[in-house]
């Protein structure tokens, strides 16, 4: 069982004296890059008690973004993040928020060939941890949030934390290296995140890496063949976590056995309706070539 205390402010003093913090982001608006925005920010690290005190911090309070700046751009701060590319990526975007330093638990996951490096595949497997995912397609844009959200937010960034600390004892190394700020709007600076002491793998050299137009391919094959069938959560979750029937089908014969993570489906579905290749009509996903005359047509599908 995974122990862990949710708590109310942040400690700089104690972050500072343990040298290590995990952070995970939920975003609330993600099908739509200029509407989306920072709903959570939770940072987990151990106490003096070596107990899990997770901060679950508000996107929407103005006071957030500055709790986090002095954390973020403390070298003697190491930050843990599963899928940095996506986490670290939304911070400079959205908040112009950089950080010095950064081990991200998915990459080296990948680096290791494991090809199933979801938080909850890897958690499951090393951690004999089940995280409830019943919460990831919920909406993150109401307030108040509910309880079970809050507590879905925490138990990843404490997950985090953890499998952090068992990649450690197994020698498990990673490197991230941020995209270059012309690529993300609004953000302030280029940042080149490393885990110090390990030598730097940029992630096209992981062995498992998944080949993202791929990915979206399969995501394209599949809107094709049952447009109207999926609403953008419910496609997250069957790719993440239910691959059966066609679904499962054309996934295995594009990606073979490598599982994505839930964010890299978010950014690649956000990309392809981004570019116009899909689109959500009735909060069912169509193609763009596909419309149809009129909505008494359209294929609704549960």
């Amino acid at each position: 069982m995974l122990h862990y205390q949710i708590v109310t402010q942040l400690d700089l003093t104690q972050l500072r004296r343990q040298g290590i913090c995990a952070l995970d982001i939920e975003m609330a608006s993600w099908r739509v890059p200029s509407k989306e925005w920072i709903s959570l920010v939770q940072l987990a690290w151990r106490n003096e008690g070596d107990q899990i005190e997770v901060a679950v911090l508000d996107g929407k309070e103005k006071t957030t973004k500055e709790n986090l700046r002095p954390i973020l751009s403390d070298p003697n701060i190491s930050i843990v993040v599963h899928n940095a590319a996506y986490d670290i990526n939304k911070l400079q975007k959205h908040w112009g928020l950089v950080t010095e330093s950064a081990f991200c638990t998915m990459s080296a996951a990948r680096k290791a060939g494991e090809k199933k490096y979801s938080l909850q595949a890897l958690a499951s497997k090393f951690l004999s941890l089940e995280l409830d995912k019943t919460e990831q397609t919920s909406s993150f844009s109401q307030r108040p949030l509910r309880p079970e959200q809050i507590a879905y937010a925490a138990r990843d960034a404490a997950c985090t934390l953890i499998l952090w600390e068992y990649q450690q004892t197994i020698g498990w190394r990673s490197s991230y290296e941020a995209k270059p700020s012309s690529a993300i709007p609004q953000a302030t600076s280029q940042t080149r995140i490393s885990t110090p002491g390990a030598p730097a793998t940029p992630d096209s050299m992981i062995s498992a890496a998944l080949d993202v137009s791929s990915l979206a391919a399969a995501i394209c094959d599949i809107i094709a063949f049952m447009p109207g069938k999926f609403s953008p959560e419910r496609l997250v979750v069957n790719i993440t976590n239910e691959r059966s029937g066609y679904l499962g089908f054309v996934l295995d014969s594009k990606l073979g056995d490598i599982v994505p993570d839930e964010k890299e489906v978010l950014e690649t579905l956000q990309q392809l309706e981004q570019s116009q290749k899909i689109r959500v009509e009735d909060r069912r996903y169509h193609m763009r070539c596909n419309r149809l005359p009129n909505s008494s047509s359209r294929e609704t599908g549960k």
